[in-house]
């Protein structure tokens, strides 16, 4: 999806969710709660797909899907989307598709203090994984202009 913000955690398991499958549930909690604290409406995280766990983020009435997954023993991925109303405007204008990057960057911002405290390494990247030449140590603003 167009302006998703893709984060790299890594570190220790920030929680022992060695008994969890999919682990990180009581990680997507956490981040939940943080993000209701700060003011936005939020699901209870849900097995996502069998390796992760999502929650819809409803700041100002507009969804974004916050979800996350454990990689390897000490690497997370944590991906927060745009989810525009229906799929025919995100085809078919722009709009829909900015106004969810736009979005997807507020929560990101939201959730990025957050991380930082259970991840020392948290890397970030528009649209891709952060890797090297794209990986930025905050969400990346989608209207910011391209390096």
């Amino acid at each position: 999806m167009a302006g998703s913000q893709n984060a790299l955690c890594s570190g220790s398991d920030p929680v022992d969710s060695a008994a969890e499958h999919p682990p990180g549930l009581r990680l997507a909690v956490s981040l939940a709660e943080s993000l209701q604290g700060q003011g936005f409406r939020c699901t209870q995280p849900d097995n996502w797909r069998d390796i992760g766990w999502a929650f819809s983020v409803g700041p100002d009435g507009e969804t974004v899907l916050a979800s996350l997954s454990q990689i390897e023993s000490r690497l997370w991925m944590v991906q927060v989307a745009g989810a525009p109303e229906g799929i025919l405007p995100a085809m078919f204008r722009r709009s829909a598709v900015r106004a969810g990057a736009t979005r997807a960057f507020r929560v990101a911002q939201a959730l990025h203090p957050q991380l930082l405290r259970h991840f020392p390494s948290v890397l970030w990247a528009i649209d891709t994984l952060p890797a090297e030449g794209v990986a930025q140590p905050a969400p990346v603003d989608p209207d910011a202009p391209s390096p």
